[in-house]
This record gives C-alpha cells, structure tokens and sequence, in this order.
C-alpha cells in the first residue's frame, strides 16, 4: 500500500513539475507577444516586434492570436516610405498566417489575411477561398463586406453585387462606394472588336 501511495505521490509531483513548466512557457511567451504590442503603440518599430514574436513563438508555439496579429502588423506595413512593397514583411505576413492556421484553420482575421495574401497574385483563387470559409460563417456582415472587396478584384462585379445585401452597418457605405466605382470603371472600358450591339 506505501508503495502504491509513494508511486502515485511521485506521478503527481512530475506532473506538477510538467504543468508548471508549461505555465512558465506560455507566461513567457505572453509576455513577449504583449511588449510587442506595447512596442507598436509607441513607435512602428515593425522589425523588433517580428523577432520578439518569433521567440515568443519558439517559447509557446501555441497562440494562434499572437499569429494573426503579427501577421497582420507585417501585412499592413508591407510598403515602404515611397510606397513600394517590402517582400520581407509579405512573407512575414504569409509565415505568420500560416502558423496561425496551421494552430486554428477557422480564425476568421487568419482567414481574412490569408485571402489577401492570396489576391496580391491570384484575385479569383482569393475570392474562391474566402467564400468557402464564408459559407462556414456565413451570417456575420463584415464577411460578405471582404466578400465584395475580392469580388472587385477578381472582376466578378455580379458576385460583389450578390454580397452587398448580405452587409450591414459601417461597412455597408464603404463596400456599396466601391461597387459603384467599379461598376463606372467597367461602363467606361472600351466594347471588345465585336462586342457592340447587334
């Protein structure tokens, strides 16, 4: 009986030392993923927030949020100054979305990144991934409002139309205003050789 309760006692205690050892972990982890965003609020110094996360993330490999919010951070300082595209923070942008995704396929800011990742070189496969997660989370406005934004892109203005009844609230305005550009740009393009009526 002794023995049973010292193996037991022993079984615990190792599992105590484990539990612990992960809370130190995730804690660091944490700890890094918040001066990050601490760092951001006070200067846009986007390449010390990158490594922190990164060693944030060989600390806890396990937060998906921590994932989708620097990628997005490297996503929407992806141009310089001048304006051109930095392809280092893309493909920050991109490894960054994919661990997140690789943590949670259904987070709904990873799944937005990654359609816009996507739409920078292959709009109609962006849109095409987008809607197959909105048809999973379909009653949230704000899905159909990027809907109607990838639609613009891939030029599929009749899909973008079907969208915009599904938007609500601010992002209505917003998404019927780019419709209606896009649709003024599409009257303005010349007919085709053979297109005219008949």
């Amino acid at each position: 009986m002794k023995r049973l309760v010292g193996s037991a006692g022993l079984l615990l205690f190792a599992l105590s030392v484990l539990y612990a050892a992960h809370g130190v972990r995730a804690g660091a982890g944490q700890c890094l993923y918040r001066s990050s965003k601490i760092l951001l609020d006070r200067s846009p110094d986007i390449d010390t927030a990158l490594a922190r996360c990164e060693t944030a993330f060989r600390i806890y490999p396990h937060s998906y949020h921590m994932c989708r919010w620097i990628g997005w951070q490297a996503y929407t300082s992806r141009r310089s100054s001048k304006g051109d595209v930095i392809p280092e923070r893309v493909a920050a942008a991109r490894a960054w979305c994919d661990r997140g995704l690789a943590l949670n396929d259904r987070e709904r800011g990873l799944r937005e990144l990654s359609a816009r990742l996507k739409a920078r070189t292959s709009p109609a496969e962006a849109l095409e991934e987008w809607e197959e997660y909105v048809d999973w989370d379909f009653w949230r406005p704000r899905n159909h409002a990027v809907t109607v934004e990838l639609a613009i892109r891939a030029g599929d203005l009749g899909k973008a139309s079907g969208a915009l009844r599904w938007v609500k609230g601010k992002d209505r305005k917003r998404a019927a205003d780019r419709l209606r550009r896009a649709w003024q740009r599409e009257r303005k393009l010349p007919l085709a050789r053979g297109q005219g009526p008949s």
